[in-house]
């Protein structure tokens, strides 16, 4: 079995999801979610960035775990140092929950491609070995398997983009900003989230903590987005919005229209490609619309709920 090959109607989809309860659903998730807590990591040999967020998106506690005393070759020594430091921080979330804890985990990739001489390979293998091995740790110690994101995703979907040519250090003061915007009332450790050098510049592991929450968050949001389109329901709200307006588009027509026309009207190349299927592949192509369209909801939502 085979999926449609026709051209999404984006408009259409759209008006679908507005007749699905997503916001409703969306809401109920997260107020039935108390104990759920995201962990967000910014790997790197010397200096590791921690956030920890609630369902709702506020930041529990965040931090850096040093690791400047070892060398970059020192792989397991690194993860081991990591690995201790998260155990306080679940310890501690743990023995402040009223119930039992689920933890979600998003590490941040280290690199989409290879280039060829734009990066040492000593480094590049041993950044690799230790996100590996930290990413293992994780999965035994949280009992989930991390999500990695590349940064450049992770940003885009809280909608901070580097337009054109921008630095890589103008991109971090733009993280920066949306994580001072989103956190600024008071956040958890905030003392030493804003620890400054003399010349007035966040230090480098500020930078960090705030590339950690935005993994974090980043991995909130592909929580719920995973949740929603698993959602059977919801799936077949959008389903029944979705052929009603398929089939209610094609045949409403202004009053007395149809009196002055004599050909009929005409069936889009969608409702022919549907109508010439069994209805297991008219459920598979409809899901895979909604599903799409979740992802897009979602993508809307998280840049909304950021920019705020």
């Amino acid at each position: 079995m085979s999926a449609l090959r026709v051209r999404r109607n984006a408009a259409r989809i759209s008006a679908a999801l507005r007749a699905t309860r997503l916001s409703q659903a969306l809401e109920q998730h997260v107020l039935a979610s108390p104990s759920l807590r995201i962990l967000g990591l910014d790997v790197n040999t010397n200096s590791t960035g921690y956030t920890v967020l609630r369902a709702d998106g506020r930041v529990v506690s965040w931090g850096h775990i040093a690791t400047t005393q070892y060398k970059s070759a020192d792989v397991l020594d690194i993860a081991h140092a990591i690995k201790c430091a998260l155990d306080d921080v679940q310890r501690d979330e743990e023995s402040a929950a009223a119930s039992r804890v689920t933890w979600r985990v998003g590490i941040e990739d280290f690199m989409r491609m290879y280039s060829f001489g734009k990066y040492h390979n000593k480094g590049i293998f041993q950044l690799a070995q230790l996100n590996g091995v930290v990413s293992y740790t994780c999965w035994q110690q949280f009992g989930c398997r991390p999500l990695h994101t590349h940064p450049t995703a992770a940003r885009s979907l809280l909608g901070v983009s580097a337009t054109g040519k921008a630095s890589a250090g103008k991109v971090k003061d733009q993280v920066m900003a949306m994580v001072l915007r989103r956190e600024g009332d008071g956040a958890a450790l905030w003392p030493t989230f804003t620890c400054h050098r003399r010349n007035g510049h966040f230090c480098d592991a500020a930078f960090d903590i705030a590339d950690s929450f935005v993994v974090a968050d980043h991995m909130r949001w592909m929580h719920w987005q995973r949740l929603l389109q698993s959602d059977d329901d919801l799936a077949d709200e959008f389903a029944a919005a979705y052929l009603s307006l398929l089939r209610g588009t094609e045949s409403a027509e202004p009053s007395g229209s149809a009196e002055k026309r004599k050909t009929k009207p005409k069936v889009s190349a969608e409702q022919k490609a549907l109508d010439a299927v069994d209805r297991q592949t008219q459920r598979l192509h409809l899901r895979q619309l909604y599903e799409g369209g979740v992802a897009d909801w979602v993508a809307a939502q998280a840049k909304y709920w950021s920019e705020r």
